[in-house]
């Protein structure tokens, strides 16, 4: 992944970009998004599906082409728990 969040890959005749806010976030969907495809730099021009992980008003948000499909607050008082304890260990 480069060094601004984004990488796009090409599946089922599809261009797909996927692009996260912060590192932890990152991480995750370069590990979980399609990992068996290899990463592109991101190419000029729109793609066919741009996913966005981004962190807006205290909650982390899914968005899939500019349309929100799921967004996830920290509850109040409770411990911030990183993504590295949901990625697979090796």
């Amino acid at each position: 992944m480069n060094n601004s969040g984004s990488f796009d890959v090409e599946a089922f005749g599809a261009h797909f970009r996927l692009t996260a806010g912060c590192a932890d976030a990152c991480a995750t969907l370069d590990q979980y998004a399609l990992p068996w495809l290899p990463r592109m730099e991101p190419k000029a021009g729109k793609p066919d599906v741009a996913i966005r992980i981004d962190q807006a008003a205290g909650e982390f948000r899914l968005v899939v082409n500019d349309a929100l499909v799921a967004a996830a607050a920290e509850p109040p008082g409770e411990k911030v728990v990183s993504l590295d304890s949901f990625r697979k260990k090796p």
